[in-house]
Parts: structure tokens; sequence; C-alpha cells
């Protein structure tokens, strides 16, 4: 029979469960150093892993559109980044170029100015109610090298999502087997549930 210390201890275990499956945007502190303000650094690291995938573009929606028939679980914004659309919005604008349609964004294309010396640009499609993103590539490549050498954001997600999965399957057998530690201090949780491999240690080990 189970005791109070043992209730306790598996909902503590199950809370770090929620946490870890809560886990998106990998905190690179690397992103900051060219990031340029408020959460810019957050939504730099989603685009190019975005990007890492679909190197020649993507369409993302702000928010969730269930009833949207191009819409898919997890593409949307707000799913990624979990801020206010306003924010995103306002912190997109620091990093990137925001055009209201096809028109726009092909008035400035014909000048070679889409970019506008930003690191992105997104084009909303109003019928689909959705935006497409683009990468300015040879400054993003410039810049992201220059923080994370030859590392990529997808290699520093990939790993993410190693260590979280790893992270998981303790945790949930620990639970099963009984085996449940005692509950971590806030900054220990912190950090179990918040650190992976860092770009540097990552950087060997891909090497």
């Amino acid at each position: 029979m189970k005791t109070e210390n043992d209730v306790s201890k598996e909902k503590y275990a199950n809370s770090l469960l929620s946490r870890l499956n809560m886990r998106t945007v990998p905190f690179i502190p690397e992103i900051n150093e060219i990031a340029r303000g408020g959460d810019s650094a957050g939504l730099i690291a989603e685009l190019e892993y975005e990007f890492g995938k679909n190197p020649q573009g993507f369409y993302l929606f702000y928010e969730r559109q269930p009833n949207n028939p191009n819409y898919k679980k997890g593409e949307s914004w707000k799913e990624k980044v979990h801020l206010p659309v306003s924010k995103i919005k306002r912190d997109f604008g620091r990093i990137g170029i925001r055009y209201n349609s096809l028109k726009e964004f092909k008035a400035a294309k014909d000048v070679k100015d889409e970019f506008k010396g930003k690191y992105y640009c997104s084009i909303y499609d109003n019928k689909q109610e959705r935006a497409f993103y683009l990468r300015n590539h040879a400054m993003v490549d410039k810049v992201v090298r220059s923080v994370l050498g030859d590392l990529t954001v997808l290699q520093i997600y990939e790993a993410c999502n190693k260590d979280t999965e790893v992270k998981r399957e303790q945790i949930t057998k620990d639970i099963e087997q009984g085996n449940i530690k005692e509950p971590l201090s806030s900054w220990e949780a912190f950090v179990m549930c918040n650190t992976f491999l860092y770009p540097d240690k990552l950087q060997k080990e891909v090497a």
C-alpha cells in the first residue's frame, strides 16, 4: 500500500514529466548574441529549426486554426513559443520584415530589397490565414556560424529532443518501479527540465 510520502513523490514525478512534455524551443545562450531584443532569440531558434528542415520556406499560422483545412496540430506560433500573437509579431519585427500581401513582397523583391537588411521575411496569405517565411541565407548563415561554429540549430534541437526522451523514459521507469527519488530543489528541477547539451559540448560530440 502506498504511503502518503509515496503518493507525494509520484505526484511530483508526474509534474516533472509534464514540464518535460512542454519543452519546445531549446534555450541556446549563444543565439542571444545575434538576437535584436525582446524574445527574438526564441523566434530565431524556432525559425532556424524549421529552415533546417525546409530551407526553401514554410508556412506557419499565428494561432491554432482547427477549422482551417490547411492547419495541422503544432503548426502555429502560439503552440511553438507560447507567447501572445501581438508579442510574436513585435519580436519578429526586430529580426524580419512582415508583408501583408504577396503584392507587397513582389514589389520589394523586384528591387532586390525583400529582406531590408534583416534575417527573415514573411508574406501573409489572407485566404489561407497563415504566413510564408523566407530566410536571408547569406546573412543568417554568417551570423549563426559566428556563434555556433559548424553546428546548426537543427542539430541542437535533435539533441534536445533526445535528451528529453531519455529523461522522460527514466522518470516513467522510476514511477513504474516505485523508485522515485526525493523531490529536487527548484533550481535542480529547472536544470533537469531545461538543460540538454549546450553547443560547446555538442560541438565535441559532432566533430
